[in-house]
């Protein structure tokens, strides 16, 4: 029997990380859709500010003679519009302390030799790079894996570049939902582009730390368990809640009731 294509979702590194904490948010996530108001998160609009001002920066980078003082000096604009489209407060301290940030970044990128804008990847621009891919190792489904890459640089070899506004300690290397985004970046090189090298790295900007990752085997293979794993339960309409600290934040608290696995 043929495989089916599945056109109800796609998966993302974000949706597999989703579905790894808890299916049930999962399927009420990409499957189910429920009219909820959702209500903005700091910590995300702050993030979405920075990679705009990032993406900014590398489309405009020829025509910037200042660079290092526009990119600081665009920060509270660019802060200020997110967070007022999200009618979230506005924070001074925030502000300044982005700028400082910042500056730190610039200093990190012209050490990396990333200060110059992204290297075009066939007819596309290596800023925001999107991709999709089938993944056909499901016994009985094939589905579209998609994303986008934050910075495609060309240096000896393709260096892979995604920036993290996150300032806790603890997520720096162990954090599984950046294995698991890196791993699918490495994959989408490989099947989309024919690049089969590459340099893997986080930019932590609020940490001031950059690392460097390698995938090897060993991984790629629990990342095929997991996208199974979330076919499976599709394949049969059945999501587990797993209940723990992400409920809290989760968008559908107040319609989640279920204790246990659960058809829907």
């Amino acid at each position: 029997m043929p495989k089916k294509k599945i056109y109800d979702f796609s998966i993302s590194a974000t949706s597999l990380v989703i579905f790894q904490t808890c299916p049930m948010q999962w399927a009420y996530k990409y499957l189910f859709k429920p009219i909820i108001v959702k209500v903005p998160q700091r910590h995300m609009v702050l993030g979405n500010a920075l990679h705009t001002l990032m993406q900014h920066y590398y489309h405009r980078w020829e025509e910037l003679e200042w660079k290092k003082t526009w990119l600081i000096d665009s920060w509270e604009d660019c802060y200020k519009h997110h967070f007022l489209k999200a009618k979230l407060p506005i924070s001074n301290s925030e502000i300044i302390s982005g700028k400082e940030h910042l500056d730190w970044l610039h200093g990190a990128l012209e050490k990396q030799g990333w200060l110059k804008p992204a290297f075009q990847v066939k007819d596309k621009s290596g800023i925001e790079y999107s991709f999709k891919f089938p993944y056909n190792g499901h016994t009985d489904f094939i589905v579209d894996i998609i994303g986008k890459i934050d910075l495609l640089q060309k240096n000896s070899v393709i260096d892979v570049i995604d920036w993290k506004s996150g300032s806790n300690q603890g997520n720096i290397i162990d954090d599984v939902a950046s294995s698991t985004q890196l791993l699918i970046y490495s994959a989408a090189l490989k099947k989309v582009l024919d690049i089969n090298e590459e340099n893997l790295y986080l930019v932590y900007i609020y940490l001031h730390e950059i690392r460097k990752f390698t995938v090897g085997n060993e991984l790629f293979k629990l990342i095929v368990q997991q996208v199974n794993a979330l076919l499976d339960a599709y394949a049969v309409q059945e999501y587990q809640c797993i209940k723990g600290k992400h409920c809290q934040y989760c968008d559908y608290k107040i319609i989640c009731k279920a204790e246990t696995s659960q058809r829907i």
